[in-house]
C-alpha cells in the first residue's frame, strides 16, 4: 500500500458459514504462542481493503459496508477454480448470487481471540485454528465488540512481469492481462489485488468482477456498466483516469507480490469517429469526429493503409480490399483512444480456371484476396458441407491450406479439425485430420473474403488411372501397385503416417504393403501368394523359357545318338 495503516469496521452480523479455506505456510513456521492465534476467517471486502488503505465506501449501496460482488450467473460465483478462497450468498429467490468477502488468514492476540470466542455471532466467521504461521496474514484486534485489520502481511516479491494494457475490454473499460506469470499462480490462491498510483490512491478489485483467472484485471470508469449480464461499479474507479499506475498489488496465499509499472491511464471520453466503406479506386471516403473533449487534438491512423485525415476525410493511396481500423488518437496523448472498422472494396470478381485462383482472369491481386479471406465453405460431390476458417459455436473448428501462396489449389489437401471441451484449466482440444478433396467428383467452393463479392466455385477432381506398366518394370518394383486409382483415393482419405512400406528389395521377399488393404477381390487375387501381377507375370515367361530349352536339350540328345549308331 502507499501508507500503512490499521483500521476499525463493525462486526458483520450476517456472514455464510460453509466454505473453506486453506493457507500457505511460511518456511520458518512455528506453533501458535501462547501470546498469539493463526487462524482464518470470513473478512468481508470492506473490512479487507480497509486495511489496504482502499476507500471501500465509494460505490456501496447498503449501510453497513457490505459491498459484494453480483452475479448472475448463478454456476459462477461459487466456482472455486475462479473465485478460491471466497464465500458467497444467494438473495431470496435464488436468483442472484453474491460473492461477500474472502477467507483470509489472521493472527489475533491470546486475550482478543479470548473475546472473540465469546461473541455470539462467533460460528458466523467461520474461524479456523492454524498449526503454523501462514505466509501472509492480517493482525486482527478486538475492542468493545469492534473488529479492526491490518494491512496484509507476510513474504513479500517484487516482479518485473510482462503486462499489456488497454482502454477498451469487455469486461469493463479498462484491463491488463499479465503473461509468464504462471510460477506464481500456480497451486496459489488470489485474495485481492490493489491498483496503486503514483498520485497515492489506491484501488481495490473484487474477484470476478475485476479479476479474472489471475491474470487478467479489469474495472469500469462508467462507460461500460454491465458484463455478461452483471453489474460493474465504477464510482471506486473514476479517479484512477489521468493518474498513472506504478504498481498493481496481488495479496495472495503464498505471498504479497508487487507488479511495479510506469502505465498512464489515459482518460476516458464519449468521443467517436466513423468511416464510411468505400471502393479502393475512390481515393478518399467519409470521416467523421465527434464528441470529442474541448482539448483533444484528434489524429486518424490506420494500419495497413497509407492515408491522411483532413476535413472529414480519409484520403488513401495503394489501398488493397480488406477490412481496416481507423484510429482516433489525441495527439497529446491526454485521452484514450477509440476506434472503427470499415472496408475497402473491389468490384473484382474470382473465378477458378484448372484449379487456379482468378481476379477478373487474371492473377493480379489474388495474394491480397487470399489474405482477406474471412471462411470458405466446401460441399463435396456426397452433398457434405464443412466451413474452414470461419468458427462455429458448438462444432469444430476446421482449418486447412486449400490454396498455395500463388492461388493454386492443392489437390492433396489436409484439414485440421479442432474440438474443444470443457472451459479454463480443464478445457481439452482433440485434433482430427483429414483431405479436403477426398472423393472424385464435382466440389463448390464458396469463399466470402473481406472488401470482395461473395465468390462461388466449381472445381471437379478427377483422380485418372496411371498407365500400366510393362513387366520389366514391374519386376523391377516390388512396391508398386496394379490399381494406382485405389490407392490415390484411399491416400487421401488418411492422414499423412510416416511409411511402413519398405525397400523394393525387402517387399520382394516379404507380404505386400499394408497400403492395399482396400482393394477389390480382383486385386487380392493378382496379389496373392505375396506376389503382384508383375511378378506374376514374369514367372509365366520363366516357365515358357524352360519348356523351350528342354525341347532343345530332346532334340540335341537325338542328333548325337543318331550320329554314334551310323558310325
Amino acid at each position: 500500500m502507499n501508507s500503512k495503516k490499521t483500521v476499525s469496521a463493525v462486526l458483520a452480523t450476517a456472514l455464510v458459514l460453509s466454505v473453506t479455506s486453506s493457507a500457505a505456510f511460511a518456511s520458518n513456521s512455528s506453533k501458535n504462542s501462547a501470546d498469539y492465534v493463526y487462524g482464518t476467517m470470513k473478512i468481508s471486502y470492506h473490512d479487507f481493503y480497509l486495511g489496504e488503505n482502499v476507500d471501500t465506501t465509494k460505490g456501496v449501496t447498503s449501510t453497513d459496508y457490505v459491498d459484494a460482488v453480483s452475479s448472475a450467473t448463478m454456476n459462477k460465483y461459487t466456482n472455486q477454480n475462479l473465485n478460491a478462497g471466497t464465500y458467497t450468498s444467494e438473495n431470496a429467490d435464488n436468483t442472484m448470487g453474491y460473492i461477500n468477502g474472502v477467507i483470509f488468514p489472521v493472527k489475533v492476540s491470546a486475550e482478543d481471540y479470548a473475546k472473540l470466542k465469546s461473541a455470539s455471532n462467533f460460528d458466523e466467521l467461520g474461524f479456523t485454528e492454524l498449526t503454523e504461521v501462514p505466509a501472509v496474514y492480517k493482525e486482527l484486534t478486538v475492542d468493545n465488540g469492534v473488529l479492526s485489520f491490518s494491512e496484509a502481511e507476510g513474504k513479500t516479491e517484487t516482479v518485473d512481469a510482462n503486462y499489456t494494457f488497454s482502454t477498451s475490454s469487455k469486461y469493463g473499460d479498462y484491463q491488463i492481462s499479465f503473461s509468464n506469470v504462471n510460477d506464481i499462480f500456480n497451486d496459489n490462491v488470489v485474495y485481492g489485488v490493489v491498483l496503486e498510483t503514483a498520485e497515492g490512491d489506491d484501488y481495490g478489485l473484487y474477484s470476478q468482477e475485476n479479476i479474472w483467472k489471475n491474470t487478467k484485471l479489469a474495472w469500469s470508469t462508467g462507460f461500460t456498466t454491465e458484463a455478461h449480464g452483471c453489474p460493474l461499479r465504477s464510482e471506486p474507479y473514476e479517479a484512477i483516469m489521468g493518474e498513472t499506475l506504478d504498481n498493481v498489488q496481488y495479496i495472495t496465499a503464498n505471498g504479497i507480490y508487487n507488479f511495479t509499472m510506469n502505465q498512464y491511464v489515459a482518460i476516458k471520453h464519449n468521443g467517436s469517429i466513423n468511416v464510411n466503406d468505400a471502393y479502393i479506386t475512390d481515393g478518399s471516403t467519409s470521416c467523421l469526429v465527434s464528441d470529442i473533449p474541448n482539448d483533444f487534438e484528434p489524429q486518424v491512423t490506420v494500419e495497413g493503409l497509407d492515408s491522411t485525415y483532413s476535413n472529414d476525410k480519409l484520403n488513401f493511396t495503394n489501398a488493397v480490399p480488406n477490412k481496416y481500423t481507423a484510429v482516433l488518437s489525441d495527439a497529446k496523448g491526454k485521452y484514450a483512444s477509440v476506434s472503427t472498422d470499415f472496408t475497402l472494396k473491389t468490384t473484382a470478381q474470382a473465378s477458378l480456371k484448372d484449379g487456379q485462383l482468378l481476379l477478373d482472369d487474371k492473377t493480379d491481386g489474388v495474394a491480397d484476396y487470399i489474405s482477406a479471406f474471412t471462411s470458405i465453405s466446401i460441399t463435396d460431390p456426397n452433398g457434405g458441407v464443412i466451413k474452414y476458417i470461419e468458427k462455429e459455436k458448438g462444432k469444430p473448428t476446421y482449418t486447412a491450406d486449400i490454396f498455395d501462396a500463388n492461388g493454386v489449389i492443392d489437390i492433396d489437401a489436409q484439414y485440421t479439425a479442432a474440438t474443444t471441451t470443457g472451459k479454463g484449466a480443464s478445457a481439452v482440444t482433440t485434433y482430427e485430420y483429414g483431405p479436403v478433396f477426398g472423393v472424385d467428383g464435382e466440389y463448390q467452393i464458396v469463399i466470402q473474403a473481406n472488401g470482395y463479392d461473395t465468390a462461388t466455385l466449381s472445381y471437379t477432381v478427377n483422380r485418372e488411372p496411371s498407365a500400366p506398366e510393362s513387366s520389366e518394370e514391374s519386376s523391377n518394383d516390388e512396391s508398386s501397385n496394379e490399381d494406382s486409382n485405389v490407392v490415390s483415393d484411399e491416400s487421401s482419405f488418411e492422414p499423412s503416417e510416416p511409411s511402413d512400406v519398405e525397400s523394393s528389395e525387402e517387399t520382394s521377399n516379404n507380404e505386400p504393403s499394408e497400403v492395399n488393404s482396400n482393394t477389390d477381390n480382383t486385386s487380392s487375387t493378382n496379389t496373392s501368394n505375396g506376389k503382384d501381377a508383375g511378378t506374376v507375370a514374369t514367372g509365366a515367361n520363366e516357365t515358357a523359357a524352360g519348356i523351350a530349352l528342354v525341347f532343345i536339350a530332346a532334340a540335341l540328345v537325338a542328333s548325337i545318338l543318331y550320329r554314334f549308331k551310323k558310325s
